[in-house]
């Protein structure tokens, strides 16, 4: 009985929560508050063999992290190895195209549908995978901003309706495209002020819309 109370008697360490003042989260769950997720395109090899392939999204969770510039560092510590998804056959081949960050509290991440509008209250920072290096979306900082581009999502989801209408599908896919990146810039009110201030921190090159 007494060495079951020492057990139960064990420190268990906390660590000070910078993103929220006067908070402490356990350590553990403060190092994995934040989840990184890769997202690309997979090329997988049709059922019948020497016809090519067809193409897919797909995404995976490339590590946890505490902090924000820390989860910036781990993305760009792995660039070279972002093409290395998950169970990738040697028949298929994946092309990274974004890593983002999510506030994840501790929870495992559950993928939501693509252009989901309640991504945006997680999402803090979204990053474009360039031939070299990663260009991090600096986040919209005003209310101004963010009723922009909210504008200009507008219009091209109302184009690629009309398109859609027109059977114009290419043209429908890009604009829809278009749009999603766009969301990219936009993250709670509650995280631009700590994402801004991560991405001064690490000096990482960064696109604005």
């Amino acid at each position: 009985m007494e060495k079951s109370m020492n057990v139960l008697r064990l420190p268990f360490p906390f660590i000070r929560n910078p993103y929220l003042p006067g908070s402490a989260l356990r350590m553990d769950q403060f190092q994995r508050q934040f989840t990184i997720v890769c997202t690309g395109v997979l090329s997988l090899p049709e059922d019948e063999p020497h016809v090519g392939c067809y193409q897919v999204s797909g995404e995976y969770v490339l590590g946890y992290r505490g902090l924000l510039e820390e989860a910036i560092a781990l993305c760009v510590s792995q660039f070279y190895e972002l093409h290395a998804y998950p169970k990738l056959s040697a028949v298929a081949s994946f092309d990274p195209r974004t890593v983002e960050v999510y506030y994840t509290r501790a929870r495992v991440y559950r993928r939501k549908p693509i252009a989901c509008a309640g991504d945006d209250d997680q999402r803090v920072l979204s990053g474009v995978i360039g031939a070299s290096e990663i260009v991090w979306r600096r986040p919209c900082g005003t209310t101004a901003e963010v009723w922009a581009v909210e504008q200009q999502m507008a219009a091209l989801y109302e184009q690629a309706h009309q398109d859609l209408s027109q059977e114009a599908y290419e043209s429908a896919r890009i604009a829809r495209r278009e749009a999603t990146e766009l969301r990219g810039f936009l993250i709670s009110p509650r995280w631009r002020v700590f994402a801004l201030q991560a991405l001064n921190n690490t000096s990482v090159t960064c696109c604005t819309v």
